[in-house]
């Protein structure tokens, strides 16, 4: 279940991780890889019924129902602090297989390169034979899946939120900043004039492994808020 920034018209956007989903699923379905990659048994949009018609949950649509206009945070408006001013959002549900946990979950560090590098040739494969830019990798969008208490963990990549398709050949997008903190390659942070390419995922994946290094890979080797309040790592968060 998620909210992600949208376009008019919502289906047509060109970040529809829906439609990446199922372009993965169908070109893996044909030749399935040696990884394990992020399934899609359903999904679609959340509509909301409004008199005779019914319409995508976005919050315009929310807006418009409580009788108030939504103002687009890029607009010049003065009203910097209203409690409309929100982006476009459309709400969307999507059902996937396999199930996996959080990347704190792995045991010890050759657990965490397995699940990374799995990760990984997911992104490349996607990428290669799909066509499809992730450009948001980050420790959060790289899940750990076990089949036993004793098995050797799989790597899974999902959340392809901000997930645009490429030309093959090319394989960049349009200079646009995507990403999260504080994981966004430097092209992605300082809204460099640059095509976006694999390079910036694989600079993301660099702060993914500095990160985890620095403050613990597991939950239970994870510094504490104090200690990690004093390091100067603290502010790649922000």
């Amino acid at each position: 279940d998620a909210w992600p920034p949208a376009k008019y018209p919502p289906l047509k956007d060109p970040r529809n991780e829906i439609k990446l989903l199922r372009k993965i699923h169908t070109t893996f379905k044909k030749c399935t890889p040696d990884h394990i990659y992020p399934n899609m048994i359903a999904g679609g949009h959340v509509r909301l019924d409004q008199k005779d018609n019914s319409v995508i949950d976005t919050t315009d649509a929310i807006f418009n129902a409580a009788g108030v206009k939504r103002i687009d945070p890029s607009s010049d408006s003065d009203a910097e602090s209203a409690w409309n001013q929100q982006p476009l959002r459309a709400h969307r549900r999507i059902v996937m297989s396999p199930v996996g946990h959080s990347i704190k979950k792995v045991q010890n560090e050759a657990e965490l390169i397995i699940v990374l590098v799995e990760a990984m040739q997911c992104y490349s494969s996607v990428l290669d034979q799909c066509g499809v830019l992730h450009r948001d990798i980050s420790a959060n969008n790289i899940l750990v899946v076990r089949d036993g208490e004793n098995k050797i963990p799989r790597g899974l990549l999902i959340d392809f939120d901000f997930a645009v398709e490429v030309n093959k050949h090319e394989r960049s997008a349009r200079p646009a900043r995507s990403g999260t903190m504080p994981y966004m390659s430097i092209a992605n942070i300082l809204n460099l004039d640059t095509p976006r390419t694999a390079l910036d995922d694989w600079e993301s994946l660099l702060y993914v492994v500095s990160w985890l290094a620095t403050v613990g890979i597991t939950s239970s080797h994870r510094v504490s808020d104090a200690v990690l309040a004093e390091m100067p790592i603290k502010n790649w968060r922000t």
